[in-house]
């Protein structure tokens, strides 16, 4: 399958209130994760990109909203696209030699290092970032497969064929083959909550995950009234203790007031856990 040149909508969710303007190369082939966001975790080979000889720039959208969760965006999490490329020719590769070699990244939530945009693509860590440079922006000009104001990343990516070491008349040819890789993770809620404990104690027990799971679903739905139960720092019999009566009390509020306002509390999941961690 190959990768669709097609032209994304700039987000806001990556792009800063001032962008820097560039003027981008103008027959650039321009790549997305949009493809392979249907099948997370599998390369997807771009077979326009042809470095053997010559070094080739392509245009790169950042992550941007592809594989956002449409109906509640701030659940999702850990989105990234990688590009990437085999180290040996792709007969070698389907014969088992050779690994994935990153040239760069993009990932929600993650600055690029250039502007400081959400989303960016950036280079890898390791011995390849040397050689590569990414410049992201809106671009100043119009070309074959973007138009003027459209925000995007840029990089030029190196000749692979290298002169050969005993006869430097000869060059030793190397076609390799290019990726695009869209990688995501969601937490449970309880893993998600295991670190946190992790972080703030000497570590969970099933029994602190079992309450705060509990806690963090009346909060969500809006129905807690009192601070988890769990002791967290600082806390002693005491605060159990009240917390509990608090709680007692409050369930003898009216059941059509306590619905009402449930209702008009219910919380996204980032908040529940944001107020489950404060509250803690």
């Amino acid at each position: 399958m190959l990768l669709k040149l097609s032209v994304l909508l700039t987000s806001a969710s990556f792009v800063a209130a001032d962008p820097t303007v560039v003027d981008f190369d103008k027959g650039a082939l321009r790549f997305s994760c949009s493809d392979a966001s249907a099948t997370p975790s599998t390369p997807l080979h771009v077979a326009d990109i042809d470095t053997t000889y010559s070094e080739v720039t392509v245009l790169l959208d950042p992550i941007g909203d592809i594989g956002l969760n449409a109906s509640s965006p701030e659940d999702s999490k850990g989105r990234m696209c990688v590009l990437s490329r085999w180290t040996k020719a792709l007969e070698d590769k389907a014969a088992g030699q050779g690994y994935y070699y990153p040239l760069g990244r993009s990932v929600d939530g993650i600055p690029g290092e250039l502007n400081g945009n959400d989303g960016d693509w950036n280079r890898p860590a390791g011995h390849s970032a040397w050689q590569l440079g990414y410049s992201c922006g809106v671009a100043n000009n119009t070309g074959t497969n973007f138009a003027a104001g459209e925000y995007m990343c840029e990089v030029t990516l190196p000749k692979t064929s290298k002169q050969n070491l005993k006869n430097p008349m000869l060059t030793d040819e190397l076609n390799t083959p290019y990726y695009v890789t869209y990688y995501e993770r969601a937490l449970s809620v309880r893993n998600e909550l295991a670190r946190f404990l992790h972080l703030t104690t000497f570590g969970p027990t099933s029994s602190e995950l079992d309450a705060l799971e509990e806690t963090y679903a009346s909060i969500k739905d809006g129905t807690a009234s009192a601070r988890p139960g769990g002791k967290g720092p600082g806390k002693d019999a005491d605060d159990t203790a009240t917390a509990a009566e608090t709680t007692a009390t409050d369930n003898t509020t009216d059941t059509s007031s306590t619905n009402t306002t449930a209702a008009a509390t219910s919380l996204s999941h980032s908040e529940a856990m944001s107020k489950l961690q404060i509250d803690w």
